[in-house]
């Protein structure tokens, strides 16, 4: 069958929230615009249908946030306070996670820009709210929720809401989408960049005019994961979506383009041990188990292995999860009891099992871990713990630690492990997106081995790499 061939000025490939955002800014300055996407219609929206869409950018406080928000968010918000996030907060907040490596262009454009581009989004239809209840199910003092100000916003009903909206104001352009078409190659005259050739049932299509490469990462194959990221990552879960193969991102580095960032890195949470092993488009992300800041965390040898508490869970949760992975078979248990039960988010009660018993023993003896070893963790993290609770407060960093040589430490919410029943979660690792990617200038253009651009060839989101390390 002949080579279809189809022309237009610029051609995004990927279907996740880049996409049809590259997509529309491209046919606002008066572009003609295509998507292929490697998924079928009713499975677009790549990574981003399955984020939890918990938005970092600067901005003056909850009233800065107010024409942001949808109707109901509106409503929601005179239920909560929030202080503002600095400019000097989020750099420093990004030099810290990524020790000093991110680059530095990326991280001012996104200072200066962000709050701007959220009210883009807001106004092409995303339907933004504050995070009540997001992280933890509380009601606050006198009825009001004071929210951490780092992650400002989410979209209601997350990814699959960030996703149906964004595609929608695509669909009312004259932006054309090809579905079940996956990027196989780049069309290439040297450095300089023609086109894309895809993959159809009915044979090979090429795309020319200006490429976008907006198709993530390399998550979703097992072999590029054994390869860049270690020793058994290969059977780590899938978090998100089946088509970041990372064939694009290969291509374009065997045709000269510049390899950029954290190669080993990759984001993870820790999840429940039933979570699918591939992104369910069902259930999403109901399988985080995010609660773990106010209990303890033990592996299977029955001893904790990370600082559950060392800071806000918007902050650590990915390197809980990266924790989680290091430990024998991926895998470790949340233990808490009735104190903080009322603090379990509410994604745990309707997916996944918890371990129930009125005895730390017995809790121990149903999780199949080293019961010794976990009752010496118990004793001597409770010997650790204050005897006076009163500084305890869920929802900011309460500095209530264990004493010094509680090993690991618990740096806030370090309450005693006491008061029947007791309940655990058994927990895995799930990969969320890879660190590593292509290098581009501030233009979106992507930059080759000598530093030099390859024209008609750009690049944006996961798949560019230097943002994150760590």
């Amino acid at each position: 069958m002949p080579t279809r061939t189809f022309n237009f000025d610029v051609i995004v490939v990927g279907g996740g929230n880049t996409a049809p955002c590259a997509a529309l800014t491209a046919h606002e300055n008066g572009a003609r615009v295509a998507i292929i996407e490697a998924g079928p219609r009713d499975e677009r929206g790549g990574n981003s249908r399955f984020s939890g869409t918990a938005w970092r950018f600067v901005h003056d406080g909850k009233d800065h946030l107010l024409p942001l928000l949808d109707a109901e968010g509106l409503k929601e918000a005179e239920r909560c306070s929030m202080a503002p996030y600095t400019a000097e907060d989020f750099t420093a907040d990004m030099l810290a996670k990524s020790g000093g490596r991110h680059d530095r262009d990326e991280i001012r454009t996104i200072v200066e820009q962000g709050y701007h581009t959220m009210k883009w989004l807001a106004e092409h239809g995303v339907p933004f709210k504050l995070p009540l209840n997001f992280w933890v199910s509380h009601e606050g003092k006198h009825g009001v929720q004071d929210l951490a100000s780092g992650v400002p916003v989410v979209t209601r009903d997350y990814g699959r809401g960030l996703a149906d909206a964004m595609w929608k104001a695509a669909e009312q352009t004259n932006v054309q989408a090809f579905y079940s078409m996956p990027a196989h190659d780049l069309i290439m005259d040297g450095d300089r960049v023609l086109g894309a050739q895809a993959r159809s049932p009915r044979g090979f299509c090429e795309f020319y005019g200006n490429i976008i490469l907006a198709c993530g990462g390399f998550e979703a194959n097992p072999r590029m994961r054994r390869q860049f990221l270690g020793n058994g990552t290969e059977f780590a879960i899938v978090r998100g979506t089946r088509f970041n193969t990372g064939v694009m991102l290969e291509r374009a580095l065997a045709a000269g383009a510049q390899a950029q960032g954290h190669w080993g890195g990759y984001h993870c949470a820790p999840q429940d041990v039933d979570a699918p092993k591939i992104g369910d488009m069902k259930t999403l992300d109901k399988w985080e188990r995010y609660s773990f800041p106010y209990y303890i965390m033990v592996n299977k040898a029955g001893k904790r292995f990370v600082d559950e508490g060392e800071d806000e869970l918007s902050l650590i949760y990915s390197k809980v999860g990266a924790a989680v992975a290091q430990e024998q078979d991926a895998k470790a248990f949340q233990l808490f009891d009735r104190k903080t039960a009322h603090l379990v988010n509410e994604k745990y009660l309707t997916y996944g099992t918890p371990v129930e018993d009125d005895t730390p023993e017995g809790l121990a003896k149903k999780m199949g871990i080293n019961i010794d070893n976990f009752m010496q963790t118990v004793k001597s993290y409770n010997a650790a713990t204050s005897k006076d609770h009163s500084k305890f407060d869920p929802y900011t960093n309460d500095g209530l630690s264990t004493t010094d040589g509680c090993t690991p430490r618990k740096s806030n919410w370090a309450l005693p492990i006491d008061s029947p029943p007791y309940t655990a979660y058994a927990l895995i690792v799930g990969i969320s997106f890879t660190f590593g990617g292509i290098k581009t200038n501030q233009s979106g253009q992507i930059l080759n081995n000598e530093d030099n651009m390859m024209p008609g060839l750009y690049a944006a989101g996961e798949i560019t790499g230097g943002f994150y390390y760590g």
